[in-house]
């Protein structure tokens, strides 16, 4: 990832327990205790219990790798290189596919998934793509230059 997105963007990007979509931290209240988030898709402003976040940066996708994981980062980044020779399926689209197509595509992105990497999980990736996609593209920023 482009390092100057990775530090200020990325960093500040959570995951929040029970919420669907991607969260961006605007500060952070009671030392800590409490973040005001906003939702990168659709603008929706919260204040939550810091300890309901989880920072994107921590995610990992189980592999049958020697590694035995693969951070989130990395996956994201095989979509977008796929996506300049590929069209990249919505997280809606990929719903509706084939279970032979989804297990193929599923290899392209995450080559030795493990039994653990559910359908569900490459749906909830690409949905977060997808929003990932439409915040930097509303940054003024190309998603293919992270």
């Amino acid at each position: 990832m482009h390092k100057d997105l990775e530090e200020v963007e990325i960093k500040q990007l959570v995951v929040i327990n029970g919420m669907p979509g991607l969260w961006k931290i605007r500060q952070f209240i009671k030392n800590g205790e409490f973040i005001n988030v906003i939702n990168i898709a659709n603008s929706i402003i919260k204040t939550l219990p810091s300890k309901k976040a989880s920072p994107i940066k921590n995610y990992i996708i189980y592999s049958n790798s020697e590694a035995g994981q693969i951070p989130l980062d990395d996956v994201i980044n095989t979509i977008m290189k796929l996506a300049e020779t590929e069209d990249i399926p919505s997280s809606n689209g990929f719903k509706k596919l084939d279970a032979k197509i989804k297990k193929g595509f599923m290899t392209k992105i995450v080559p030795e998934y493990s039994d653990e990497f559910k359908d569900y999980h490459m749906e909830k990736i690409l949905k977060w793509y997808e929003e990932l996609q439409k915040y930097f593209n509303e940054l003024n920023k190309d998603i293919k230059d992270l």
